[in-house]
């Protein structure tokens, strides 16, 4: 009896901490919107596949969705981190010169600061 009411009690626990969502990464081409939406502590990653030299410019058009844009190089390392202070509606973009070739990573992260969900279109 008493395992039950433990597990009872872990369970109820684990259902109340919101747990990050990270969907499955996306591949982002030159020129081809992509849109999505995020809610309270999701974030998307999205991967581009660059040569050595190559330079970037990721652009998002936020529609009532306040994210942050991180830039990061095959290994996970962040290299540009854009957010803004304009809040759910506007432009986030960040741009870099890839010194090597790989696949970047690049993760749009619902801001911590609204619990709101809301839309973005994200672009290359």
């Amino acid at each position: 009896m008493t395992r039950l009411v433990v597990l009872g009690v872990m369970s109820f626990a684990m259902a109340q901490t919101p747990q990050p969502a990270v969907r499955p990464p996306g591949q982002l081409e030159l020129h081809q919107q992509v849109e999505r939406q995020l809610g309270p502590g999701q974030e998307d990653e999205f991967r581009v596949d660059v040569e050595t030299g190559t330079f970037l410019r990721v652009a998002v058009t936020k529609n009532g969705a306040d994210v942050s844009l991180i830039l990061a190089d095959p290994d996970g390392v962040a290299l540009v981190n854009a957010d803004s202070a304009n809040g759910a509606f506007g432009f986030e973009s960040a741009s870099f010169i890839a010194d090597r070739r790989g696949a970047y990573r690049i993760r749009v992260e619902k801001s911590p600061r609204t619990s709101e969900s809301g839309r973005y279109r994200i672009e290359l």
